[in-house]
């Protein structure tokens, strides 16, 4: 199987993208959920740029995967944030997470 780059166009954002190591001008990865299908390629080591995710997210991202907590970004759900300049809403929907990119994008990723 052939996994696919998820980039939010006309952003620097990514989403389950960590397999593709360090991704040139993309500066927030997102992670939807932790499973390792989207999580894999995320190790101790990342440095590449912030990780956004919702809490529950970051904190086995943490303590599981042993990322620095430096680079995590804690997405309250239900509650519109802006990064960058693009606003993102964080759903919760069970074993996913739906992101809201307003107004360029709708995805769930699951």
């Amino acid at each position: 199987m052939i996994k696919m780059m998820s980039s939010m166009k006309g952003t620097t954002f990514t989403v389950d993208a960590f397999s593709f190591g360090k991704i040139p001008n993309i500066t927030a990865y997102f992670l939807s959920h932790f499973h390792s299908d989207h999580y894999g390629g995320l190790t101790k080591s990342f440095s590449h740029g912030l990780i956004y995710c919702s809490s529950v997210t970051a904190n086995l991202v943490i303590g599981q995967l042993k990322v620095d907590e430096m680079y995590i970004r804690r997405l309250p759900l239900n509650e519109e944030v802006e990064i960058e300049g693009v606003k993102v809403t964080l759903i919760d929907a069970n074993q996913l997470s739906i992101i809201y990119f307003s107004p360029f994008i709708h995805q769930s990723f699951g």
